[in-house]
């Protein structure tokens, strides 16, 4: 806990010290309502019954190369152990290609390319990451097609106020390549000391158009763990079907079909269904309605 005090209290000198210019403050996030028709594990969302919702702001204040972010799932505010603090970190533009971040940061080591965040589904994939959480810092690189980020976090699968965040450590790497305006590949990698385990990760992005395509394959320790995969097609500008599937090694695949419809770039509303064939688990119908912030 002394170790998150101190954390906290050096993003407030950093907030604090911004004066040599302009400050700019920007929003971003969403807000969820949810409804599913049998609950399962692996949503971002809080579920009373069947019904959820999501509130999760991310508030970027900046000025010159420094920057604070602040992020925060505030439907699960008060919940034990709910880990509703997602991001407290300050972002230093070293140069124009450099970033340097610290604090509690979005780890590299399973991101993808389509962030799991802005999936048409309204449950994520059992494979698909949600996001990362942890103390810790991180260079990133930018350079023309090519994004490269490494950090060296605490553990990343504890809530934020827990007492053992630092009970271990983990490396992660991730570069990604633009190919051309359509294609985009990525490779990622951690090291996890704390549970002397080994993840890596592959993922592919196409876009075309109306069209768009996404893959990502997950090993452990040279181990298939798991995969998933999803299409997405605009009939209409304002009116998107998607379908795809995911797979937990051993298992059989859950398939996903839906569609989505787009009021303006920040208002849509989805319907899905997911078929989820293994045992113990029930079909789910998925019906969210989204604000982006």
């Amino acid at each position: 806990m002394k170790n998150i005090k101190k954390i906290v209290v050096a993003i407030f000198i950093a907030f604090t010290s911004i004066t040599s210019a302009a400050v700019k403050v920007t929003l971003d996030g969403h807000l969820n309502a949810t409804y599913l028709s049998n609950s399962f594990p692996h949503q971002d969302s809080l579920h009373t019954n069947d019904v959820g919702y999501t509130i999760w702001p991310i508030l970027t204040v900046k000025s010159g190369d420094l920057s604070v972010i602040l992020a925060a799932d505030f439907a699960t505010v008060g919940i034990e152990d709910s880990n509703w603090v997602k991001n407290a970190f300050v972002r230093y533009d070293l140069t124009e290609n450099w970033q340097f971040n610290v604090g509690r940061i979005p780890t590299t080591s399973i991101m993808t390319t389509m962030s799991a965040r802005t999936l048409e589904t309204v449950s994520f994939q059992d494979w698909g990451s949600t996001g990362v959480f942890a103390y810790g810092a991180q260079m990133v690189y930018k350079k023309d097609r090519w994004t490269t980020m490494f950090d060296i976090v605490a553990d990343s699968d504890r809530s934020f106020q827990v007492s053992d965040n630092f009970d271990g450590i983990e490396f992660g790497l991730r570069t990604q390549y633009k190919i051309d305006d359509h294609w985009t590949v990525a490779g990622n990698l951690l090291l996890d000391y704390g549970d002397n385990d080994i993840f890596t990760a592959v993922d592919v992005a196409y876009s075309n158009g109306p069209f768009g395509w996404h893959f990502v394959g997950f090993s452990d320790l040279n181990e298939f763990v798991g995969c998933y995969t999803l299409a997405t097609y605009k009939i209409l500008p304002s009116l998107e079907l998607h379908g795809g599937f995911d797979i937990r090694d051993g298992q059989n695949p859950n398939t996903v079909i839906g569609t989505r419809y787009i009021f303006d770039e920040k208002i849509d509303f989805t319907v899905d269904y997911q078929n989820r064939p293994n045992d113990g688990e029930e079909n789910v119908l998925g019906v969210r309605l989204r604000r982006r912030f």
